[in-house]
């Protein structure tokens, strides 16, 4: 199932209006998805297969533990926030998390603890010039850090 443990929000509504279940959705014109404080539980990027236009994706506030995106299915992605779910490590391992149009990425309040894994994601996403990686709950730095294209920026608690 693509999109599974949905308990209402805007999804539902768009769901019964266009009369059919999360297995066949096909967003060919999307441009834009925010699905913030859905409880989604469980998403795959296999939702986006049919969808090589989308630029902006928010999945934030959703408690995630998992989520399986491809770089090949979101060529045009260029913001895509996932901050404040439960993301570990095995999210940065995916090695199909190339973007090659990503500008700016918000993984903060996540629950990374190795930071190598995100820095190597670097260098698969050449244009990127922002990444929030503030409180990941499971790092123990004594500062928030907020990079960008002109350097690391330390802003101490």
């Amino acid at each position: 199932m693509l999109i599974q443990s949905i308990s209402g929000g805007p999804f539902q509504r768009m769901k019964r209006q266009m009369k059919c279940d999360s297995n066949s959705l096909i967003f060919s014109g999307l441009e834009s998805l925010t699905l913030t404080e859905c409880n989604i539980r469980t998403f795959s990027g296999q939702i986006f297969s049919h969808s090589p236009n989308v630029h902006d994706l928010s999945l934030n506030h959703n408690g995630l533990p998992h989520l399986d995106l491809d770089g090949r299915n979101l060529p045009r992605l260029e913001n895509l926030d996932v901050k404040f779910n439960r993301l570990d490590d095995s999210f940065f391992l995916n090695p199909r998390l190339k973007f090659h149009q990503l500008e700016t990425w918000n993984i903060s309040h996540n629950r990374v603890k190795n930071l190598t894994h995100v820095f190597k994601l670097l260098s698969l996403s050449p244009s990127l010039a922002n990444i929030d990686i503030r409180k990941m709950s499971q790092i123990p730095l004594k500062h928030n850090i907020f990079l960008s294209s002109s350097g690391p920026i330390v802003n101490v608690k």
